[in-house]
C-alpha cells in the first residue's frame, strides 16, 4: 500500500510539473500565422551573414555579391541598433572584430559608425575594386532598398537599445512583411517583438524550440 501511495505521489509531483512547465511555455512554441512567401525552389541556399567566409560580413557588398555571384536570393544577417535609434545590419555588440574600431554599436551613433571600414578584417573585396575602398555598416533599410527581389533572415541580437519596435517599422516601411522573417534567439525579445508585430513572420527562439518539441 505504501509503495502504491509514494507512486501516485510521484505521479502527482510530475504531473503538477508538467503543468507548471506548460504554464510557462504555453503558446511559445506556436508563433502566430503569417503571411509568408518563399516561392523559391529547393534546395533552398541561404547566406548566413552575405557569405561571411566569402565576403565582408554583413555588408550590402556582400549581398549584393551573393545575389550577382551565386543567385542566392534568401540572405541571413543580424540587427543591432544605434545609439540614434537606427537597426543597422552588425552582429557583434562592438566593432573591434570587423572594423578595426572601438566601442559598442549602441553607443555609436549612425554618422559615427559609418566613419568606420566593415571591410577591414576581410582580404576580399567583393566590388574587386581594392582594400583601401572603405565598406560602410548598411542599415537595414538601406538593404531592404537595394534589394528588394531578396527574402531575409532577421537575428534581433541583444543589448541596448531595444530595437524590436524600430525592425517591424523598417520591415512595415519597405513593404517586406512577406519576405522578412524575424525574432531572436533571446527569448523575452523573440516575445517583445511577437507582441509588436503579431502580423510579421517570426523564427522559434530556443526556448520556443523546446516547448515545440516538449509540447507539440
Amino acid at each position: 500500500m505504501a509503495e502504491w501511495l509514494a507512486l501516485a505521489a510521484l505521479l502527482a509531483l510530475l504531473a503538477r510539473g508538467a503543468f507548471w512547465l506548460g504554464q510557462e511555455l504555453r503558446g511559445w512554441g506556436y508563433p502566430p500565422r503569417a503571411d509568408w512567401e518563399l516561392p523559391l525552389p529547393p534546395p533552398i541556399l541561404v547566406a548566413h551573414r552575405g557569405g561571411k567566409g566569402l565576403y565582408p560580413e554583413n555588408t550590402l557588398e556582400a549581398f549584393r555579391a551573393c545575389v550577382e555571384r551565386h543567385d542566392c536570393r534568401f540572405l541571413g544577417l543580424d540587427v543591432r541598433c544605434t545609439r540614434d535609434g537606427v537597426p543597422v545590419v552588425f552582429h557583434d555588440a562592438t566593432v573591434e572584430r570587423t572594423t578595426g574600431g572601438t566601442g559598442a554599436v549602441h553607443e555609436m551613433t549612425l554618422a559615427a559608425l559609418q566613419q568606420l571600414d566593415a571591410g577591414r578584417s576581410h582580404t576580399d573585396d567583393p566590388r574587386g575594386v581594392g582594400a583601401h575602398e572603405p565598406i560602410r555598416v548598411p542599415t537595414l533599410e538601406a538593404v531592404f532598398r537595394a534589394l528588394p527581389q531578396c527574402w531575409f533572415i532577421l537575428d534581433i541580437k541583444p543589448g541596448q537599445p531595444p530595437c524590436e519596435a524600430e525592425v517591424a517599422a523598417v520591415i512595415r516601411r519597405c513593404g517586406m512583411s512577406r519576405r522578412a522573417i524575424a525574432g531572436s534567439s533571446v527569448h523575452g525579445r523573440a516575445l517583445r517583438f511577437r507582441a509588436l508585430a503579431p502580423e510579421l513572420p517570426t523564427f522559434f527562439s530556443r526556448r520556443s524550440v523546446l516547448a515545440f518539441l516538449l509540447f507539440r
